[in-house]
């Protein structure tokens, strides 16, 4: 009815005014150096905007102040860089802090996992969290509930990718397919599970869920797989840096 749309249209316009503030804050912090607070501000923005073309806009501004925040030699409070001492190994300095080796060598640029004594790490500290949405196709990379990366997928053909939570069970590269048809080894035609495979914890009538990499790169950003959620293979092998056991995985529409 007629208030219902009022109501409505209200309701619009104060949303637009909220964005709006927001990211006028954002570039003010930005502006004063504060990268951190406007990264935290974009983030929880962009986490409830629905208007997808603004949430490109945000999006993009995520990526450049990440860049800097997560991706650089730049100190920031969700990090702290380790000296290295004489005996550690990249191994051993990843278990230390509970964190991948991969991931360690991919914030601090390193494409070999040699260190010398005395060199300064960028180590992340806090919780890694992955979160799917069904709705737009991506799968978000969370530093303590804040957007560091964003990767598109595929989700379950009618409906078949559960909305709950998860956790990763374990972490497979070059995986094996056993599927209904049979075992096929990596590279075979019929393994459809690309470079990658991230399986998650098995749930109450919830089993052999994961993501993976694809043999089908056009799948991506459409509803195509039995349920698992697929990513380009060079997305795949990023992502596999981020995640280890436990690593928390929010499926949603």
């Amino acid at each position: 009815d007629e208030h219902q749309e009022k109501v409505l249209e209200k309701e619009s316009v104060t949303e637009k005014k909220v964005t709006l503030n927001t990211l006028e804050l954002a570039s003010e912090y930005i502006e004063k150096g504060d990268k951190y607070k406007a990264r935290n501000m974009l983030s929880d923005l962009y986490l409830t905007e629905t208007d997808y073309t603004k949430k490109a806009i945000i999006k993009d501004q995520l990526d450049i102040l990440n860049k800097e925040i997560v991706f650089s030699q730049v100190s920031s409070p969700d990090a702290f860089f380790y000296s290295v001492k004489p005996g550690d190994s990249l191994i051993k300095i990843a278990d230390k802090f509970n964190t991948p080796h991969r991931l360690i060598m991919q914030i601090n640029h390193k494409s070999r996992s040699l260190i010398r004594v005395g060199e300064k790490l960028k180590i992340l500290k806090g919780e890694i969290s992955l979160l799917v949405d069904k709705g737009d196709f991506t799968l978000m990379v969370l530093l303590n509930g804040h957007y560091i990366k964003q990767f598109p997928v595929c989700i379950g053909k009618d409906n078949k990718t559960p909305e709950d939570v998860f956790f990763v069970k374990d972490k497979l590269e070059d995986p094996v397919w056993y599927s209904p048809e049979g075992v096929f080894p990596f590279g075979h035609p019929k393994n459809v599970l690309g470079t990658r495979w991230i399986g998650f914890e098995e749930k109450e009538g919830l089993y052999g869920y994961g993501i993976h990499g694809t043999a089908e790169p056009e799948s991506i950003g459409k509803a195509e797989s039995n349920g698992c959620i697929r990513l380009r293979n060079e997305d795949v092998e990023e992502l596999f840096d981020f995640v280890e056991p436990k690593t928390k995985v929010v499926i949603q529409k």
